[in-house]
């Protein structure tokens, strides 16, 4: 090799020790970085400081971080008015205030972190993080606790925000700022820290538009009724019920596609709403299905229908134009294919019109001993029923012939139709036994459930015992609410009228056995509130 190509070799070889010593590459294996990062308090914005003047809030940290949903996590109390601008940038989180943000005087401020600052590899969370600064000359130390809880059912609720204002007036929760703000843990737990000495109104807010203002219809929202009064020797843990106001209820749509049928949709539940119709039908009854209420009738003839509608005080008049189609057209028919029940049960068969009449001769309910077993029927809206005489633990066929039954609108079934009937054994039935206490002469509206079919409905106001036999075995539950305005179902909240939402409670029962009797004892007090009677 001649000495020129030899240099050029070792230039090469020089050149490529030197590219392999450049290269970077992430090191294999090791134990997984499970420690969060750490904040470096002497390279930081000092905290707690007195006579603040704003500025560039640094944190430095001793790894690369990344900010996780800073828009939720990260907020400040007081609220500004306008929001912070906080960047990360290798190991460095900025906080700055906007140029025309003007600081209280004499207030302390505290910027909470949250969650929202992670390490950059493996997201592990810093711990939570409260940047305290005073524009006055001392930090404020006086502090507030307490719980959200839904107002239905007594659990607590995460996410909520909790806000004192110093303003006493009635609007201001719903238009003026909070002087304080926090937010609940997973548990509904809260916790006010450095505090001023005042008088507050408290409220709770699920904020979806994160206004700090209960300013959408959609929006939970809890108070207190008293004002808060802070002072050094307070210790007060705070309860708050969340609650959804209970819109007012409305008419928001009416259908009449049909001839014979009209469907009023509401804002919620129409169940106190009453309903008269001023045409030519002779016949009419409603329904109500969730939030709609369904109208039958049996006008088949006029182009509109008026409706006269009363609810909570009011009255409206509305006049429905009627659709092309007819219900008198359509087939009358049930989707029943088997029924099963006690022996001494009441046979219900509901089919899709609104009944007239029923022909008892085409009409039959017999065992393989083709013995009749009927002694009385008759329709109901749109439900045959039939009392008969059956054995339990027995199968039977319930026979409808063709024009067995007839609708309001001249039509009768046109095939025959079999319905398997079963009774239910009575040795796989069993018995329950409720015995209510501490009422307190209250009223309380009762729904019994055999898994998640509703048995019956019923109201307690004194102690009292309540048997049930032939049950069906397996689990049931009782749900209970608290009818404190008397008016026979659930109320929510009222923000205006400072009332508070009616309290629901649901109890589980033990598997009901058959054969076996079930005592259950229900303290209402100690179902309630927590307090066991004497």
């Amino acid at each position: 090799m001649s000495r020129k190509n030899y240099i050029n070799y070792l230039q090469l070889v020089i050149l490529g020790l030197l590219s392999s010593c450049a290269q970077v590459s992430m090191p294999n294996g090791g134990a997984k970085d499970e420690e969060p990062p750490r904040m470096l308090t002497a390279l930081s914005t000092p905290n707690e400081q007195t006579q603040f003047v704003k500025q560039v809030i640094e944190l430095e940290f001793d790894e690369w971080i990344k900010l996780s949903n800073p828009s939720k996590e990260i907020f400040i109390s007081p609220p500004l008015d306008y929001p912070l601008a906080v960047d990360s940038r290798g190991k460095k989180v900025s906080i700055k205030f906007h140029e025309n943000e003007i600081l209280k005087e004499n207030t302390t401020y505290q910027i909470n972190l949250g969650q929202s600052v992670r390490d950059l590899t493996e997201g592990n969370k810093f711990d939570e993080f409260v940047f305290l600064f005073s524009t006055g000359d001392k930090i404020d130390e006086l502090s507030l606790s307490g719980r959200v809880v839904d107002g239905e059912d007594g659990k607590g609720v995460g996410d909520i925000l909790v806000l004192l204002h110093d303003n006493p007036c009635d609007t201001c929760f719903v238009s003026g700022r909070p002087l304080y703000v926090t937010r609940t843990e997973k548990t509904g737990e809260y916790s006010f820290q450095n505090l001023r000495a005042d008088t507050f109104q408290i409220h709770a807010l699920l904020d979806e538009n994160v206004s700090y203002n209960y300013d959408l219809p959609s929006e939970k929202v809890a108070f207190y009724d008293s004002l808060v009064i802070l002072s050094d020797t307070m210790q007060q843990d705070i309860e708050l019920l969340l609650f959804d106001e209970e819109d007012p209820l409305e008419l928001l749509e009416t259908q009449h596609k049909t001839r014979g049928k009209t469907l009023l949709w509401f804002s919620r539940s129409p169940d106190s709403v009453q309903v008269t119709l001023y045409n030519q039908h002779k016949r009419s009854y409603q329904e109500v299905v969730e939030d709609s209420l369904l109208i039958w009738h049996d006008d088949l003839v006029s182009d509109s229908t008026i409706l006269h509608i009363a609810y909570e005080g009011e009255m409206d008049t509305v006049n429905v134009r009627s659709g092309k189609e007819n219900y008198g057209q359509r087939v009358l028919q049930t989707a029943d294919k088997r029924l099963e029940l006690l022996a001494t049960d009441t046979v219900f068969v509901e089919f899709n019109h609104p009944l007239l009449d029923v022909d008892t001769s085409r009409v039959s309910i017999k065992d393989t001993t083709l013995v009749e077993r009927i002694i009385d029927y008759g329709v109901e809206g749109r439900k045959l029923w039939i009392n008969a005489v059956l054995e339990p633990a027995v199968s039977y066929d319930l026979v409808l012939d063709s024009a067995a039954v007839y609708d309001w609108y001249s039509n009768e079934n046109q095939s025959r139709q079999i319905i398997k009937i079963e009774t239910i054994d009575p040795s796989s039935l069993g018995q329950i036994s409720m015995s209510f206490s501490n009422t307190n002469g209250l009223i309380y509206l009762m729904e019994l459930y055999h898994e998640n079919d509703l048995v019956e409905r019923f109201s307690v106001s004194t102690d009292l015992i309540i048997s049930r036999d032939k049950m069906l075995s397996g689990l049931y539950s009782l749900k209970i609410v608290a009818d404190t305005d008397a008016n026979g179902r659930w109320s929510s909240g009222s923000l205006s009228k400072k009332k508070y939402p009616e309290l629901r409670r649901e109890l589980n029962f033990e598997e009901l056995k058959a054969g076996w009797e079930l005592e259950v004892p229900i303290d209402i007090q100690e179902l309630f509130y927590g307090t066991k009677s004497n």
